[in-house]
This record gives structure tokens, C-alpha cells and sequence, in this order.
């Protein structure tokens, strides 16, 4: 089998989980290393009842609270799916497309953030994970400054699963402006 890359993302009401912020969204897809998608992904939305949305809301920042207003995100959250049922649900699905647990590098952009939420949120699911990630902000910083690559024009939509299609998109962008091979 192909070696795998784990690809996620995470919305959230702030920057740490250990400041009491909440995963609100997760996404996954599995690429190979040559950055072929092997099929959709796996998406869901963390449920919150009614109440608990509204405090979550009182503890966002404002900038954060318009963002995920503007992509629909706070209204989804009262018919998502429970934390433990999602941690199964992810694990079923990285498990079937990479059997052997911590043999995929997780990637993403500011994967660090994803990975704290995920280790916090998801404790099933992060047990999966390599060690190691490919940060694509951390290639793309790079390229920039050494190689004087032009930035990969986004779109951040901040849904999940569109920043890591996009992601996926800026690395391929990036893999031919700063890894040519010939």
C-alpha cells in the first residue's frame, strides 16, 4: 500500500483548548504522498444544545463569532454529532484507509492548532496520528522567504473541509514552484 498522509482541520471558538475553547467542526481527508486524494473525506459538526451554543458564543471573540456566523456554522451546531460518537466515527474512517495507527503524518495548515483540539477533543482519533506533520504554512513561509515564491492565493472559507482541500491545493502549488526536480 501507498504510504498515506492525514489531512484535518478544525473549527473552533478560539486558540486553546486549555483556555476553555471547544472544537466546534473537524475535517479529514486521506491524499498519497503525491497528493492524490484517495476519496471524499470525512466531515462532521460537533452538537451543542441550544444553551450550550450560547454560552460558547459568550466566550468567542468577536472576530471568530462573525466567521463562523457568516459560513452557518453556529446554526448547525444543535443537530451535529455527539464528541464520543465523532471520535469513533473518525477513527472507523482513518482506520480503514490507514490501518496501521501512527504510520500517516498528519497535515494541514497551522497544524499545531488542529492537533491540540484533536488530541483534546478526540483522543481515539489523535491515538492514530504520527508524531510528526507536514505544516504547510511552514512550507509556504519558507518558500517565500528563500525562494521568493509568490504567496497561494486563498479563499479561506473557514469550513473544514474547503481549508483542506485548499491546503492540498497550496502544497501542490507550492511542491512546483519550490521543489522542482529538474
Amino acid at each position: 500500500m501507498t504510504r498515506r498522509i492525514i489531512w484535518t482541520d478544525v473549527e473552533t471558538n478560539g486558540l486553546s483548548p486549555s483556555k476553555g475553547n471547544v472544537l466546534l467542526e473537524v475535517a479529514a481527508v486521506i491524499t498519497d504522498t503525491n497528493l492524490n486524494i484517495i476519496d471524499e473525506g470525512y466531515n462532521a459538526v460537533v452538537k451543542y444544545t441550544a444553551s450550550e451554543v450560547q454560552d460558547i458564543k459568550d466566550n468567542t471573540v468577536p472576530f471568530v463569532l462573525d466567521m463562523h456566523e457568516k459560513t452557518g456554522l453556529w446554526e448547525k451546531l444543535p443537530t451535529g454529532t455527539p464528541l464520543a460518537v465523532l471520535d469513533n466515527e473518525l477513527l472507523d474512517y482513518l482506520s480503514y484507509h490507514v490501518a496501521e495507527a501512527k504510520t500517516a503524518r498528519l497535515a494541514g495548515n497551522s497544524i499545531t492548532l488542529d492537533r491540540n483540539f484533536l488530541e483534546a477533543f478526540l483522543p481515539k482519533s489523535f491515538q492514530h496520528f504520527h508524531y510528526r506533520s507536514f505544516d504547510v504554512s511552514t512550507v509556504a513561509g519558507l518558500a517565500e522567504e528563500w525562494l521568493g515564491v509568490e504567496p497561494f492565493k486563498k479563499k479561506t472559507t473557514h469550513a473544514a473541509m474547503d481549508d483542506i482541500l485548499e491546503s492540498i491545493e497550496e502544497l501542490r502549488y507550492l511542491r512546483e514552484r519550490a521543489f522542482r526536480t529538474n
